[in-house]
């Protein structure tokens, strides 16, 4: 899961609650997590997640951002991004179907999608 300093969070987690137009859940068993209550007849539209970094953007698809759960009888979809420490730290669920390109000779970085399942 991605990671962010408290302060980008912050605006990230006010711009996902005033553009999801859902319900925000608190859950009580979960991990601290930004989750919105649905509809049980599917998943509903999300905000758009696009990381801009250093040189590189990543524009990523909602199963790479968004996983859902059931708790207590309800649906729930949860942000997969959390606060951490001071650093920006890309995890493993963002990176999901993705070739994650380091060309160090140039001191870049960039990202392809790709469908992993298929290698």
């Amino acid at each position: 899961m991605t990671s962010l300093p408290q302060d980008v969070y912050n605006l990230l987690h006010d711009a996902f609650v005033a553009q999801a137009r859902l319900p925000v859940y608190n859950s009580t068993t979960a991990a601290p997590q930004l989750c919105f209550l649905v509809p049980p007849q599917g998943k509903p539209d999300v905000p758009k997640l696009v990381l801009h970094l250093d040189g590189v953007t990543l524009d990523l698809p909602r199963e790479n951002y968004m996983f859902e759960l059931e708790e207590a009888g309800r649906n729930i979809t949860c942000l997969a991004v959390s606060a951490w420490g001071d650093l920006t730290t890309i995890g493993n669920y963002q990176q999901q179907n993705m070739h994650v390109l380091y060309d160090l000779a140039n001191s870049m970085l960039s990202f392809v999608p790709a469908q992993c399942d298929r290698l």
